[in-house]
């Protein structure tokens, strides 16, 4: 798929929202198919995605900028406020992350976080695993922004865990990416073992970077 019908089509996603709001019919748009890295990667943890497609929806949008966009809640966690322009990026995202994290479940849910630095922070990206007899899809699931730079493994790992509700006992790899190339995924330690190495206490929610899974306030984003 081109770049401009690329855009197009999240551009149409996003009209929707402004226009239909979130009580309208749920729409859906495929912005590209899944990488073979990604694919390769995915089955070493048992997850089939081959032929898989990511996709976005107006509801995930509408969810984003409901959730991330104001600048003093943001400001609050040590990140930025989300914008329209940020959507565009997530092609690019899930294409060349910085990292990603396969293997991790939430409510169930088989779920990828991807990392990608950008010139003023970094943007942390998620979806879920859809493996229905007829939809077969990497969906968008939730979009923030951390001002922070994310250049460790073991910080990616502290903001994939949120509060505690994400299992990453499941996780085989974490991948780096170098620029220059696509992503190059490495044997890790098992996921009991790469989180065990941040400590317990690090782990726990008192002590877990402030991110949308576990602050606690009026404001708080479920992810």
């Amino acid at each position: 798929m081109d770049e401009k019908k690329r855009q197009n089509k999240i551009k149409n996603l996003k009209k929707w929202v402004s226009e239909k709001g979130i009580n309208k019919p749920f729409e859906k748009e495929s912005i590209g198919k899944v990488a073979e890295w990604l694919i390769n990667n995915a089955k070493e943890v048992g997850i089939d995605i081959k032929g898989f497609e990511h996709e976005i929806t107006n509801y995930f949008i509408n969810h984003v900028l409901k959730r991330h966009s104001d600048p003093d809640t943001e400001e609050s966690l040590r990140q930025i406020a989300v914008k329209e322009d940020d959507f565009n990026n997530i092609a690019d995202i899930v294409k060349n992350p910085d990292y990603a994290i396969i293997g991790a479940k939430r409510k169930g849910e088989d779920v990828l976080f991807y990392a990608k630095k950008m010139e003023d922070g970094s943007t942390i990206y998620l979806e879920e695993v859809l493996n229905g007899k007829k939809n077969k899809t990497l969906r968008s699931k939730t979009l923030f922004r951390k001002k922070d730079d994310i250049d460790d493994k073991d910080t990616f790992l502290k903001i994939a865990s949120g509060d505690g509700k994400t299992d990453l006992s499941k996780i085989k790899t974490v991948s780096l990416h170098r620029a220059g190339g696509n992503p190059s995924f490495a044997p890790d330690k098992p996921a009991a073992d790469a989180t065990s190495t941040l400590g317990v206490d690090q782990l726990s929610n008192n002590n877990l970077p402030q991110t949308p899974f576990n602050v606690k306030d009026k404001n708080k984003s479920k992810g």
